[in-house]
């Protein structure tokens, strides 16, 4: 989590809704070993109530929780979320969870180490690394990725390359295409029967039919360490994306027919990067270029230094950098001069 807000828990005798979550959470997890997933349905209350996801801290002997909240008012917490984390909090379930709600329903994931140094730990890696497309016309990812921390995916090919702890980077396909989401593989494909959590395998998201031999439903489990549904998020949508040279070739641009593809790991370096550095924009302004005109170049949209045979080998200046370096000192500076002896340039 970034910069928190801490948030009293509610009086638990006057929280209807804390003893319901907190009956539902004991039921699935009586002897209080700790949940690591759990949907609750609160469907049978009259109000639908809050719509959205929050991340909370939950310390034992504490009598608030950390989470993200930019309101000025935190009374106008949502009470659900805050009867959840009062609720996690008396089943002795602590440290980060990730807790969703929208029309009724309840959806906790519990946030381990891995999620919070996931993008550091994909810096430099010996292991492969893949990006898995879904199509929003034929099942509801959006959904998934926003309220699942550890999902499962279609896998039929590569079955005997895909290894735990690859890194697993999710495309959306369609209208809106795009990178949404960072994750790493934990559990290696095998048989839609023979997964450890069937349960999160949201088989009720699909809006058609399955055609897939039931023998041949290959799944892999993924830990997602981030998701970015929406350009606001900060998504790498694919028409920026086309922008970049090294990626434009890559078949997710060129010919996105399927649904595992490998990647190299340069490419992997650079989306990375750029989901990093493209952390919750604020606006819907083009980034890749925004970035340039900002002056803030990185590796992945400027390539300086490539290597031209002319007489001998020498690096090559970027010449696009130049070009924007010196219009930029111009509109900041009425004038294009030298910084060192203020000779001024026609």
């Amino acid at each position: 989590m970034r910069k928190t807000t801490q948030i009293k828990y509610p009086d638990p005798k006057r929280s209807n809704i804390f003893s319901i979550i907190k009956e539902k959470i004991l039921l699935y997890d009586p002897e209080e070993k700790g949940i690591n997933h759990i949907r609750i349905d609160l469907t049978q209350l009259e109000k639908d109530g809050y719509k959205g996801k929050f991340e909370v801290l939950i310390k034992k002997d504490e009598s608030y929780f950390e989470t993200e909240f930019n309101h000025t008012n935190a009374t106008r917490f949502p009470q659900r979320i805050k009867a959840t984390a009062l609720a996690l909090r008396e089943t002795s379930n602590f440290g980060e969870f990730s807790i969703f709600h929208e029309k009724g329903i309840l959806i906790v994931d519990r946030i381990n180490e891995t999620l919070k140094n996931g993008l550091n730990n994909h810096s430099k890696s010996e292991n492969n690394s893949w990006i898995y497309q879904g199509n929003p016309k034929n099942f509801d990812i959006d959904q998934y990725i926003s309220t699942h921390q550890f999902i499962y995916w279609y896998s039929p090919l590569h079955k005997n390359e895909i290894k735990v702890g690859d890194t697993s980077l999710i495309w959306r396909s369609g209208e809106s295409a795009g990178l949404i989401a960072v994750g790493k593989v934990v559990e290696q494909p095998t048989n839609i029967a023979s997964v450890n959590f069937p349960e999160l395998t949201a088989e009720h998201l699909w809006y058609k039919a399955q055609n897939i031999d039931e023998s041949k439903n290959t799944k892999v489990g993924m830990e997602i360490f981030e998701a970015r549904i929406n350009k606001q998020d900060g998504m790498l949508d694919r028409e920026s994306l086309k922008l970049i040279p090294r990626i434009k070739s890559h078949r997710i641009i060129t010919n996105p027919i399927g649904t595992v593809f490998r990647i190299e790991e340069e490419l992997k370096d650079i989306l990375i990067e750029l989901w990093s550095n493209r952390s919750h924009s604020k606006s819907d302004h083009d980034y890749y270029s925004q970035s340039v005109l900002n002056q803030e170049p990185t590796k992945t949209n400027i390539l300086e230094g490539r290597r031209r045979l002319v007489v001998h080998e020498r690096r090559e200046r970027s010449q696009t950098l130049r070009r924007i370096k010196t219009q930029k000192f111009k509109e900041e500076n009425g004038k294009l001069n030298c910084e060192l002896c203020y000779f001024v340039f026609n």
